[in-house]
């Protein structure tokens, strides 16, 4: 984990890198004037318990209107086993990871 950036309160969403992804999306982009922390960003995503965004959860990104968002930097990678299959999460902590799936999770391993 020592390659991950910590998030801070004051880390703008707008400072992470951003990119298209889509021919359809707006020539300005989307996150520029988004004055909205890194850190609560990540908190209103995770909070919401099993209905997580599955974008962040799968792969730390965030698309919306044809951008994409990088919060791997902010997040860590989990292997998440629960009935007999390995899944690879995006998550800010285990406990994170663990309350956007439902019933019995076996293992959390850090990769």
């Amino acid at each position: 984990m020592s390659d991950k950036k910590r998030v801070s309160k004051e880390t703008k969403v707008q400072s992470l890198d951003s990119w298209k992804f889509s021919d359809s999306a707006t020539n300005n982009n989307v996150f520029q004037n988004c004055t909205m922390s890194v850190y609560d960003t990540l908190e209103s995503q995770y909070s919401k318990g099993h209905s997580v965004d599955l974008n962040i959860l799968n792969d730390g990104i965030e698309r919306f209107m044809g951008w994409c968002l990088d919060f791997r930097p902010f997040l860590n990678l989990y292997y998440v086993k629960q009935h007999g299959q390995i899944s690879e999460v995006y998550a800010p902590n285990k406990t994170a990871a663990r309350n956007a799936f439902y019933g019995t999770v076996d293992r959390i391993t850090e990769i």
